[in-house]
């Protein structure tokens, strides 16, 4: 047996797991994608997650930076989520943030909670990278379509940027800014516009 998420022998066998998988399909499935659903944080890290990389297309990341409802991630667990989720963007892989308030029904979703899953969902998207926000796992596997998804942001002009503490990226359309930590504030001063 294994000692639930993290243990070295099952994050193991499950890259080797994957490895048959990804070649069994390739073989068989040239045109394939392979899909996982996975957490840098229950899976035992970025150190563990990189293993995944050559054997994957994309990534379900299911508790995303609202930790699946239990609270926006801040600190050490943000920075983790957000290194892995910026590497699948670099990489050229796919990304769904799955992203849970722990709220019902989807009209309790406040601005705060929807301007947190969308800042940090344009912080790592890539051309395959999907979110969506939804009250809570009542509803799981629901699509509600809101206005701020069709926001014309623009395209990226920058890759994402630390300063101050504060994380940013800028766009044609805006910017995007997210600040990770749960003790500090940032003024921040629009500079050009």
């Amino acid at each position: 047996g294994f000692d639930g998420y993290g243990d070295r022998r099952l994050i193991s066998a499950m890259v080797s797991w994957l490895q048959r998988v990804s070649h069994a399909v390739s073989d068989r499935f040239p045109r394939a994608s392979i899909f996982v659903n996975s957490s840098v944080l229950l899976d035992g890290g970025i150190r563990y997650a990189e293993k995944l990389l050559p054997y994957i297309d994309g990534d379900f990341d299911e508790p995303g930076f609202t930790g699946a409802g239990a609270g926006n991630l801040t600190g050490r667990r943000w920075y983790e989520e957000y290194e892995w989720d910026d590497l699948l963007r670099v990489k050229g892989r796919a990304l769904v943030l799955n992203e849970i308030t722990g709220r019902a029904p989807q009209s309790t979703i406040t601005n705060a909670e929807l301007n947190w899953t969308l800042a940090n969902y344009l912080l790592v998207k890539g051309s395959d990278t999907f979110t969506y926000v939804y009250p809570n796992s009542a509803a799981y596997g629901t699509f509600t379509g809101l206005p701020a998804y069709s926001v014309r942001i623009g395209e990226a002009l920058s890759n994402p940027l630390r300063a101050a503490g504060i994380y940013l990226r800028t766009f044609s359309g805006g910017e995007a800014l997210v600040n990770p930590t749960a003790t500090r504030c940032y003024a921040v001063r629009e500079i050009g516009r």
